[in-house]
C-alpha cells in the first residue's frame, strides 16, 4: 500500500498596499495583479492629502502605489509628504499617461519606479524588488546605529580608564598610525588625542633610544604570532620629564588581513620607584 502523500504547505504571503488612486476600477485592477501572484492583499485607497496622512498614521505599509495626476492630488505631492514624515517606503508611480521627462523628474525626486497602467507585467516584480531594497536599507541603518552605539559606549568607557587607551595600525616599515586615542593621552603624554593621531611618530620619538629596540622586537613578535604585547620602557616628555610606561595590547586581524592593536599605555613610574627602593 503506498504511503500517504503529505501535502506541502506554503507560507501565505501578505502585502499591505497603500493606493493613491482616484479610480476604483484601476485600484481593483492593480490589486488583482498581486492576488494572481499569490499574495493576500490588505489595502486602502486614498485620493487626497488628508486621506494619505490618515492612512500613514493608521497602519504600516509595504508599498505605496500612486497615480501621477489626480483632480485633488498628485504623485509628487504624495512623495513630498512621505519624505516630510521620514518614511522610507517603496513608492511606485502607476499612471495611464506620463511623459518621460516628468517620470525622470519623479525618479530624481525619490520615486523608486514608474509604470504604465496599459502594461502592468512589471508591477509585481518591481514591487518585490523595491521591498527587498527597502529591507536592505533598513538593515544597513540598523547596523550603522549599532556601530555608533557601540562606539559611544567604548569612548565613554575609555574616558574613565586611567592611562591612554588606543587603537593602532602598525605598518610593515615599523611606522605607527593611531586610529583612536582616548583623552588619557593628555595626562600621560602632554599631547591632545588629535595631536597624536595627526603625528603618531611623536610617541616613538618620546621612547628613550635604549628602550626602543625592545619595543620594536615585541611588536614584531606580536604581529608574527598574534600574541599580546606587554612592554615596559621609558618615555621623555616635551618638558624633559621621564616616565616609565607599560604598553599592553592584543592584535586582531581586520577583514582585509591587516593587523591592528588595541590596548592601553599606563604610567608605572611610581611602581618602578617603589621597586628600586
Amino acid at each position: 500500500m503506498p504511503d500517504p502523500v503529505t501535502p506541502v504547505l506554503t507560507a501565505q504571503r501578505t502585502l499591505d498596499v497603500l493606493l493613491i488612486e482616484d479610480s476604483e476600477d484601476d485600484a481593483v485592477l492593480l490589486l488583482h495583479r498581486f492576488r494572481q501572484a499569490g499574495y493576500t492583499v490588505r489595502s486602502i485607497r486614498v485620493e487626497d492629502e488628508k486621506g494619505l496622512r490618515a492612512a500613514l498614521r493608521s497602519a504600516s505599509w509595504d508599498v505605496v502605489l500612486s497615480d501621477h495626476n489626480m483632480p485633488q492630488f498628485s504623485a509628487m505631492a504624495a512623495l513630498g509628504i512621505l519624505q516630510e514624515l521620514g518614511l522610507d517606503l517603496p513608492f511606485i508611480i502607476v499612471s495611464g499617461v506620463i511623459e518621460e521627462d516628468i517620470a525622470v523628474s519623479a525618479m530624481r525626486a525619490g520615486a523608486h519606479d514608474y509604470l504604465s497602467k496599459t502594461n502592468l507585467d512589471r508591477l509585481v516584480p518591481a514591487v518585490e524588488r523595491e521591498m527587498r531594497e527597502a529591507r536592505n536599507r533598513a538593515e544597513r541603518h540598523s547596523a550603522l546605529d549599532a556601530v555608533r552605539d557601540s562606539e559611544a559606549r567604548f569612548r565613554a568607557l575609555a574616558a574613565n580608564i586611567p592611562g591612554m587607551v588606543f587603537q593602532l595600525l602598525r605598518h610593515d616599515d615599523g611606522g605607527w598610525r593611531f586610529l583612536f586615542v582616548s583623552d588619557g593621552c593628555l595626562a600621560l603624554l602632554a599631547l591632545k588625542p588629535s595631536e597624536l593621531i595627526a603625528q603618531p611618530g611623536r610617541f616613538l620619538e618620546m621612547v628613550l633610544p635604549e628602550d626602543m629596540p625592545e619595543l620594536n622586537r615585541a611588536m614584531k613578535q606580536s604581529a608574527q604570532s598574534q600574541s599580546t604585547v606587554n612592554w615596559e620602557g621609558r618615555i621623555r616628555l616635551p618638558d624633559g620629564d621621564v616616565k616609565w610606561v607599560n604598553l599592553r595590547s592584543s592584535p586582531r586581524l581586520l577583514a582585509s588581513g591587516v593587523p591592528i592593536w588595541e590596548g592601553i599605555v599606563s604610567n608605572i613610574t611610581q611602581s618602578k620607584l617603589t621597586e628600586r627602593e
